[in-house]
């Protein structure tokens, strides 16, 4: 699968340096596990505590605004720290001083940059997908790969087309499987149908 994105509006934190001459610590929460999200065109989708695995051996990034190049602000794990715990995924940034770091401390401090957000793939079964009985479709990742964690300045949950394909297979397989269902009924109620025919002759 391809890789997906999502941002969480939760409050980041600037933390002043210890030393003179460091720069501030930036913190934000990524991810809150078990939290629905909006609806994503047509469904809703959740992650699982501990979707993520061991993340203390993985190349994690923090970018402002998943820019790349020069706006990389952190990476494990010198500059970036996460910790996982069962309700939510934080991280912790010590920046360089450059200037996207400075740039992206002005925009926290303004409240133009008030989200948080995580770059993941799922892994193949590491997904399940429902329908509830008022047709609310659910998607829920248990088991996906996590590549960032980064400040960004939009605070919404996005649907990803990936996402949107996933679920659509859902639908088309379940919609093939009560057609298919209902083929049986037919067939069943044709056959008994005429077994009456043949018992009257």
């Amino acid at each position: 699968m391809k890789k997906e994105t999502r941002i969480l509006e939760m409050p980041l934190e600037i933390r002043e340096a210890s030393n003179d001459g460091e720069t501030p610590e930036i913190r934000g929460t990524a991810v809150v596990y078990d939290a629905w999200s909006e609806d994503l065109g047509g469904f809703v989708e959740r992650i699982a505590p501990g979707a993520f695995g061991d993340l203390s051996n993985r190349d994690l990034v923090a970018q402002a605004h998943h820019e790349g190049g020069m706006s990389t602000i952190g990476r494990t794990p010198k500059t970036l720290a996460v910790s996982d715990s069962r309700e939510r995924l934080s991280y912790r940034i010590s920046p360089p001083d450059t200037t996207a770091t400075r740039d992206l401390l002005k925009q926290i401090d303004a409240g133009i940059v008030t989200g948080s957000s995580f770059i993941f793939r799922v892994k193949a079964g590491g997904e399940t997908i429902s329908e509830d009985d008022d047709g609310q479709i659910t998607r829920t990742v248990t088991d996906a790969e996590l590549f960032e964690v980064s400040p960004v300045i939009s605070p919404a949950y996005p649907q990803t087309d990936v996402a949107r394909r996933s679920v659509e297979r859902f639908r088309e397989e379940r919609e093939s499987a009560a057609w298919a269902d209902e083929n049986e009924k037919m067939k069943r109620a044709n056959d008994a149908r005429l077994l009456g025919m043949r018992a009257a002759l």
